[in-house]
């Protein structure tokens, strides 16, 4: 009896230890890196645990119809990405929410001799990261979208280039989402000055906001073709998109509070009219 007692639950254990090696693995939050070139195929280039750090170092190449990576240049290559990050502090903190992204420079490298992609390009670039749990509402939210870095000489079509930067906070908590709470519009920078610096603020509220959410950052970077060689047309930039909780004024109270008795004597004045 001891002996089948024994058998019964070592077949017991494997059966466990088979459902759960079985089981599908619970999805993890992220940090995602993606980019695509001229609003073409969408490429991973990195994914991490969120709250951490991600980055990408390589070349974008378009051939045949396909686009890919590499970490080497070849005569399909159209970007340079060097040290493109992005970090959070998902789930966030007292402080507030907070999603980084940067790079060292971003340059469009088709002008090389022998390329097969030359001309005006434009990189779409999305960082983004979820499960964020602090600050939620109430009360109000501010969202605070920033970018600033600055650009190098520009080529013959530098009257195209341009960067425009938007923030996303989607309460869906949808990786590298564009939709959701964002500003009115893009936040857009024209890069037609040579060895200019920029820089572009905006902010928007967030109400209601009581589930777990994720943010994201939107880049569409648009450069005109040099060599890899050279250093005309690069941009180099970083962002943040940060959230805090927005605590009204001591004064802010009083003003409310000193509405109070006012309010109370139109109620009671309406409830006697009716009487």
């Amino acid at each position: 009896m001891k002996l089948f007692r024994s058998a019964s639950g070592l077949a017991a254990l494997g059966l466990a230890a088979l459902v759960i090696l079985g089981a599908p693995a619970m999805s993890k939050a992220s940090l995602v890196i993606q980019v695509s070139v001229d609003n073409g195929t969408l490429l991973t280039v990195d994914t991490e645990p969120s709250g951490t750090n991600a980055g990408f170092t390589g070349f974008i190449n378009y051939s045949g119809g396909v686009y890919s990576t590499s970490s080497t240049y070849n005569n399909n290559s159209i970007f340079s990405l060097v040290a493109v990050a992005g970090s959070s502090n998902s789930p966030g903190d007292p402080t507030g929410a907070v999603l980084l992204s940067s790079d060292n420079f971003v340059q469009n490298v088709s002008g090389t001799a022998l390329n097969n992609n030359a001309g005006v390009h434009s990189l779409q670039l999305i960082v983004g990261d979820t499960d964020f749990t602090t600050p939620m509402t109430p009360p109000i939210i501010e969202a605070n979208s920033h970018i600033g870095g600055s650009n190098t000489t520009k080529g013959a079509g530098q009257a195209l280039e341009a960067l425009t930067f938007r923030s996303w906070v989607d309460s869906t908590n949808a990786q590298n989402s564009q939709s959701g709470f964002s500003t009115l519009a893009n936040q857009i920078v024209l890069l037609n000055q040579a060895g200019a610096s920029f820089e572009n603020d905006a902010k928007f509220a967030i109400n209601p906001l009581t589930t777990t959410y994720s943010i994201t950052e939107a880049f569409n970077i648009v450069l005109d073709k040099a060599t890899r060689t050279s250093t005309q047309d690069r941009i180099n930039f970083s962002s943040n998109t940060t959230l805090t909780s927005v605590v009204p004024e001591p004064g802010t109270f009083a003003l409310l509070l000193s509405g109070l008795p006012f309010t109370g004597i139109l109620a009671w004045r309406r409830r006697k009219a009716r009487a």
